[in-house]
């Protein structure tokens, strides 16, 4: 019985080849490393339809101008428990960590934070 060899790429290297894309179509380093690491995290819990495989998927956004690799989130309204986030088109992985640390800075200090987002 013969068993074929499966070829496995070393984490690291599909981490660096995610990252060498993202910025070869304007992204910084650190929006690079946010969604690659997200799209990596994915695959590895098992939820292979948003991992790696949207890689493609998400340079062409880029490509076609649909989202904006560097976009910084701005906060739009907020009180001392609650935020409303506009995305300014970036990455989703990105204008979601930065709302999800608000949310817990926010709960840290009143014992609820409550953040909502649009344009990501």
């Amino acid at each position: 019985m013969s068993r074929e060899k499966q070829l496995i790429t070393p984490l690291k290297e599909a981490r660096r080849f995610m990252i060498d894309c993202f910025k070869a179509v304007g992204s910084n380093q650190a929006h690079a490393e946010i969604v690659s690491d997200n799209l990596l995290e994915a695959d590895y819990r098992g939820h292979y339809t948003h991992g790696m495989n949207r890689l493609e998927k998400y340079i062409k956004y880029l490509q076609h101008g649909l989202v904006n690799p560097n976009a910084v989130p701005t906060i739009d309204k907020e009180t001392e428990a609650t935020a409303v986030v506009n995305g300014n088109n970036g990455f989703g992985a990105v204008v979601g960590q930065y709302c999800m640390n608000l949310a817990m800075e926010k709960a840290k200090n009143t014992g609820i934070g409550l953040v909502v987002c649009h344009r990501k």
